[in-house]
C-alpha cells in the first residue's frame, strides 16, 4: 500500500479549510503549510495541486462524474475532494505520472480511514486515465463554464457585457498566473535605480512601458525578503491601481481623502506623486488594518499620511468639501481579480444587492467630502457594470454638481467619457473599473 505523501496530505486539508469551513483560499493553504511544515519543494507543488484544485472545480467535477454511478453531491466530502485532486493530477499536471496519481489518491482514503471506498476512487481515477483528453469545444454559456471552469452565472454575466470574444478572453486570463506587479516609491528612488537594485538580488524586473513607475518582476520568491522591499522602494499594487490615483491627478499640497484605504496602496501612490506635500487622511473600518497603513506609510517614507478607524458608509458632516480629491475605492465582489484569486469565481451573487447598496452609500459620502473645484475618484476590482457604471451614473443623477472629468494615463490608458474598465487581455492589469468625477 502506498503511503499517503506529506504534500498531498496537506493540499487535502487546505481543500476541506476552505471548501467546507469557509477559510479563504490564501489563507487555507498559509496555515496548513505552517502546519505540516514541508520541504520547499513539497510546498510549492502542494500549493499549486490546491489552487490549480480550487481554480478547476467545475471542470474536475464534470469529468469525475461521468465515471462516477453516485452523484457527487452524495459522496462522502472527503471522498469528493480526493478525487479532485487526482483527477487534477492526472488531466492537469503533466509532471506527476498517472499511476502516482491513484496510487496516493488511494493511499488518502487509507489515511483518512475510507478504505472502503479506496476501490470505488481507484475505479474512478483509472477511467480519467485511460479516457484523456476530451473535446470542450462549444462557445455558448455552458461549453465556457465547463471549459474554463467559471460558473455559469458569471459566463453570462460576462456575455452580455463583454460580448463572446472578450468573454473568453476573460475567462482565460483568469486560469493564466498573472505575473507580480510593482509601483515604484518615487519618494525614495527612481524606476531605473530600483531596476539595478533588483537585479542585483538576483531578481528580473521588467519596467513598464506604458507607465513607467509601474514594472512586473519574475521569479522573485518571498518579496518581503528583499533589501528593496525593506527600504521602501516598491510597492506590489498593480498596473490598474496606479493608474486609476495618476488619473485623479493628485498634486503637491493637496488635501486628500482616501476612504476604503488598507493596505494603503492607493494613498502610498498618491503621497508619492504629490512629492511628499500636503496631506493624506487614509481611512479603513478595521483597527488592525490601520495599523498596516501606518507601517506601510513609515516604511515607503510617506510622512503626509496619516490613517484612523473610519466607517465610510457613515456620513460625518464635518468632512464636507473639505478635500481637493477622495480616493473611493469600494468593497466589491472582486471579480476583476480572480487570475490572483481564484476562489473568488465562487461568490454567492445573491450577496451582490447588499454589496452594491454599500457602494452607493460610501459613493455619496465620497461626493460630500469633495470641495468645490475637486476631483473624486470611484474605483472597484470587479466587471459587473451594476458595481461600475450604473453606481456612477446613479452618483451623478443624485448630484447634479457631479461629472464624468476625461482623462489619460498614457497612450493605452484613457477615456474620453470620464470612465474605463480595464481588462487583463487587453491592458495587461488586473480587470478593474474607474471613474474620474469631478465637481462644479
Amino acid at each position: 500500500m502506498t503511503a499517503p505523501d506529506h504534500a498531498r496530505e496537506a493540499a487535502l486539508s487546505a481543500l476541506f479549510s476552505w471548501d467546507r469551513e469557509g477559510e479563504f483560499a490564501d489563507l487555507a493553504i498559509k496555515n496548513v503549510l505552517a502546519r505540516y511544515k514541508l520541504s520547499p519543494r513539497d510546498a510549492a507543488f502542494a500549493t499549486r495541486l490546491f489552487y490549480q484544485t480550487v481554480e478547476m472545480r467545475i471542470y474536475l467535477d464534470y469529468r469525475i462524474a461521468r465515471h462516477s454511478s453516485m452523484k457527487l453531491k452524495k459522496l462522502h466530502p472527503a471522498v469528493l475532494e480526493i478525487l479532485r485532486l487526482g483527477a487534477c493530477q492526472i488531466l492537469l499536471m503533466d509532471s506527476v505520472p498517472d499511476s502516482a496519481a491513484v496510487n496516493t489518491s488511494v493511499a488518502l482514503c487509507h489515511g483518512r480511514k475510507m478504505s472502503r471506498v479506496s476501490g470505488m476512487v481507484n475505479a474512478i481515477l483509472r477511467k480519467l486515465c485511460a479516457e484523456g483528453e476530451i473535446s470542450m469545444e462549444g462557445e455558448g454559456a455552458e461549453a465556457l463554464s465547463l471549459r474554463y471552469s467559471h460558473p455559469l452565472w458569471l459566463v453570462e454575466c460576462y456575455l452580455a457585457e463583454f460580448g463572446p470574444e472578450d468573454t473568453e478572453k476573460i475567462l482565460a486570463a483568469n486560469n493564466s498566473a498573472p505575473p507580480v506587479s510593482l509601483r515604484t516609491n518615487t519618494l525614495k528612488t527612481t524606476p531605473e535605480a530600483l531596476c539595478d537594485a533588483l537585479s542585483r538580488e538576483g531578481v528580473t524586473y521588467m519596467q513598464d512601458a506604458d507607465i513607467p513607475i509601474c514594472g512586473t518582476l519574475a521569479d522573485s520568491g518571498r518579496i518581503d525578503e528583499l533589501a528593496a522591499f525593506h527600504a521602501g522602494h516598491f510597492a506590489v499594487q498593480d498596473k490598474a491601481c496606479v493608474a486609476s490615483i495618476l488619473a485623479g491627478d493628485p498634486r503637491p499640497g493637496m488635501k486628500v481623502l482616501d476612504l476604503c484605504s488598507a493596505p494603503g496602496g492607493k494613498s502610498l501612490c498618491a503621497a508619492a506623486l504629490m512629492e511628499g506635500r500636503g496631506e493624506i487622511l487614509a481611512c479603513d473600518l478595521h483597527p488592525h488594518r490601520v495599523e498596516l497603513i501606518s507601517r506601510n506609510a513609515e516604511r515607503m517614507g510617506a510622512g503626509i499620511i496619516s490613517a484612523e478607524v473610519r466607517d465610510a458608509s457613515v456620513f460625518d458632516p464635518a468632512l464636507v468639501e473639505k478635500f481637493d480629491l477622495v480616493i473611493c475605492d469600494v468593497p466589491c465582489s472582486g471579480l476583476g481579480v480572480i487570475g490572483k484569486k481564484p476562489d473568488l469565481r465562487y461568490k454567492d451573487p445573491e450577496d451582490f444587492a447588499a454589496l452594491e447598496a454599500l457602494q452607493l452609500a460610501i459613493a455619496r459620502n465620497a461626493a460630500r467630502y469633495v470641495a468645490p473645484g475637486g476631483r473624486m475618484v470611484y474605483s472597484t476590482c470587479t466587471l459587473r457594470s451594476a458595481e461600475n457604471s450604473r453606481i456612477v451614473s446613479s452618483l451623478c443623477e443624485e448630484f447634479p454638481s457631479l461629472s464624468r472629468r476625461p482623462f489619460r494615463v498614457s497612450q493605452r490608458i484613457y477615456s474620453d467619457s470620464g470612465e474605463l474598465t480595464l481588462l487583463p487581455h487587453i491592458h495587461g492589469t488586473d480587470g478593474f473599473y474607474f471613474a474620474i468625477l469631478e465637481k462644479r
